[in-house]
């Protein structure tokens, strides 16, 4: 490296220190938004009065030509109260954001969405969507109070009727079954009863100790479906021809489940269902632009009773290339963009002439990023063999140079860690953190030669049968090229060719969920709070395509109709998987985690490469009200547990 790179990246180095210290500094100083469940709350708590209740000046000229109802019919009686961050907002703008194409429906849905209860920065759980709730018979039940007047996004009601609704749909077997493990005790769905036209309660047949923190760090307003739209595409509801007319002009002739789907999933399958979130879409998410305009219904004010959101629309742009996303921050026309750890010094470098500033985040849940999935199910005998052999895994770990990816790509700001729990989690260990983690070519290469691996001719290694030991590793939108590019060249001294794959998102899933590959790459989230994001540890989960275990998989999620069945191994962790929801003592759940993690430390089904460094955020200058210190989690729906609906544009 030249002096004048050394002292390029010095400089670089020292601003994102800097940056980093004046954020934990002024951290300190600033206050979060602070939610109250209704005004009575607020005024009760606080001593103050909420003001005369207000709205968006365009909603006051749609009322003026009788297009909306006033604003007290479109408020339940009791809306919920947010304190913002800096300050009270001012209507109108639009938000530009990025997404990489129609597929890229998470981060919409974690942007927009709204939990039905959350999870304070100090751990509480309280009201959001719901009003109140109680727990009963020492956790075994539930009882949910609703916002009387509440109303889906074109005008209608929200009551019980549409959480009875979507309880029973999600746990139709004809539909979602087996639904989240959360929601199922002993084999089957708990309980779901309506008390009133606002109340209803869900019972277990035990006590659930994740039961709560599930619905409070769900970001799709779970517990609810508008049953007044979706009920004209169920089967137990819809004239029978109607029906099957309606599948057959959507393609979905013979598949009842997948038609349901298209119109009950949003907003990436269906804008035009009704929602409860602070935007709705305006167009498709095939569009070039996806764009959100101002839910008239929201049911939240702030303290001087302006009705939320104060911002006028979201635009998401749709922009396949990360690079191109980076260039789109960078020159100014993006004005809310979480980026990799690799793109801070270009960011930091460009802030001033691009008129934002860059947050860096604490990241508590990313216990490796990327993490290397190995898949144990592979369709060609011959390489499933190699895979499921243990030495080639570990040698693959040990061959990897994780300080010069730290180095190179991450500016030493991560930490080299191989894919397991993260530090700030309660079921750390540090010995699965450490496994196979060290840079020791030497010893992998005596591994994969007692795996009986040997050398071709052509500088690689060969499989079993004398092709070319080469593998693949499938990337969606090519997030992790440069990691697995210097990987690929660690892997070359132990004679594994590395080729790279980036499937646009839609392909991608389709390819790994149909078992079409031999790797994959993704995040490792959730690594903080495992007993609720287990998805990473167990294979009876939603992780389906980036997993180590996809027929597996595949094998719970189809009742055993599909895939493969597990191994006792692999179904032990199935059964902690059930017992956890149970435990309410935390040492009884550390020592089951404590079986998950001895399990993984000698299986290695997964490889981590370095993980826990801050998250680059990029916000305009102008935009208001965004929290200098809330912490980036999967957990709690990032970025939306930092509040959009506050987010203001300052005139300056």
């Amino acid at each position: 490296m030249n002096n004048l790179r050394k002292y390029r990246l010095l400089a670089v180095l020292v601003a994102i220190l800097c940056v980093m210290a004046a954020h934990f500094v002024y951290a300190k100083e600033l206050e979060v938004a602070v939610q109250y469940s209704t005004i009575a709350e607020y005024e009760q708590q606080t001593g103050k009065s909420v003001g005369s209740l207000s709205e968006a000046p365009e909603l006051a000229e749609w009322v003026t030509r009788g297009e909306l109802p006033p604003l007290e019919d479109r408020l339940p009686k009791e809306p919920a109260v947010l304190v913002p961050t800096e300050s009270i907002g001012k209507y109108g703008g639009t938000l530009r954001r990025t997404r990489s194409g129609p597929r890229d429906h998470w981060d919409i849905r974690k942007f927009l969405g709204e939990r039905f209860l959350v999870m304070t920065p100090e751990g509480d759980i309280i009201p959001n969507v719901a009003k109140d709730y109680e727990v009963l018979e020492g956790g075994r039940k539930f009882v949910f109070y609703m916002r009387e007047g509440m109303k889906w996004s074109d005008g209608h009601p929200v009551t019980a009727d549409d959480a009875v609704f979507w309880w029973e749909f999600k746990g139709d077997p004809r539909l979602y079954f087996p639904h989240r493990q959360e929601f199922i005790m002993d084999g089957k769905m708990a309980d779901i009863e309506k008390i009133d036209e606002y109340t209803f309660s869900i019972t277990f047949p035990r006590p659930s100790g994740t039961f709560l923190l599930t619905l409070a760090t769900e970001g799709r307003g779970r517990l609810l479906a508008p049953k007044h739209y979706l009920k004209q595409f169920h089967m137990d509801y819809a004239e029978p021809e109607e029906l099957k007319q309606m599948m057959r002009e959507a393609g979905y002739e013979d598949n009842w489940a997948g038609f349901f789907d298209s119109k009950y999933q949003e907003p990436d399958k269906n804008p035009e269902r009704p929602v409860i979130t602070a935007w709705r879409p305006i167009n498709g998410p095939s569009d070039a632009i996806y764009m959100f305009e101002r839910n008239p219904y929201y049911w939240k004010v702030d303290p001087e009773g302006n009705q939320l959101p104060y911002i006028d629309r979201i635009a998401h742009e749709m922009i396949a290339d990360p690079e191109m996303r980076i260039m789109r921050a960078v020159t100014g026309n993006v004005d809310f963009f979480s980026a990799g750890i690799s793109d801070i010094a270009v960011l930091m470098e460009n802030a001033e002439s691009g008129g934002y500033r860059v947050l860096t985040l604490p990241r508590a849940d990313t216990g490796a990023e990327p993490v290397i999935a190995i898949n144990q199910n592979h369709r060609d005998p011959v390489i499933r063999k190699v895979f499921e052999d243990v030495r080639f895994r570990r040698a693959l770990s040990l061959a990897i140079d994780r300080d010069e990816i730290n180095e190179i790509l991450h500016f030493g700001l991560g930490i080299p860690r191989q894919a397991s729990f993260t530090s700030d989690s309660p079921f750390y260990s540090e010995e699965w953190a450490t496994a196979y983690a060290e840079f020791d070519p030497d010893r992998a290469n005596k591994l994969l030669d007692e795996a009986g691996l040997d050398w071709g001719a052509d500088g690689y290694r060969k499989y079993p049968d004398g092709r070319q030991l080469a593998v693949t590793v499938e990337i969606s939108d090519g997030t992790y090229v440069a990691e697995m590019e210097l990987i690929g060249l660690h892997w070359n001294r132990i004679g594994v060719k590395l080729n790279i794959n980036t499937p646009e998102r839609t392909l991608f899933s389709e390819r790994t969920f149909a078992n079409e590959f031999d790797m994959v790459t993704w995040h490792m989230d959730g690594g903080d709070r495992p007993d609720l994001w287990f998805r990473w540890w167990a294979v009876a989960t939603e992780g389906r395509g980036y997993h180590w275990g996809p027929m597996w998989n595949r094998w719970y999620e189809s009742g055993g109709e599909a895939g493969e069945e597990p191994p006792v191994e692999i179904k032990r962790l199935n059964e902690i998987l059930q017992e956890r929801a149970s435990v309410t003592d935390l040492d009884e759940l550390k020592a089951l985690m404590a079986e998950v993690t001895a399990f993984h430390t000698e299986k290695l089904f997964m490889i981590g490469t370095v993980g826990e460094f801050p998250v680059p955020l990029v916000v305009n200058n102008r935009l208001r009200n965004v929290p200098t210190n809330f912490v980036w989690t999967e957990l709690n729906r990032s970025p939306g547990n930092a509040i959009p609906q506050q987010f203001f544009f300052a005139n300056e």
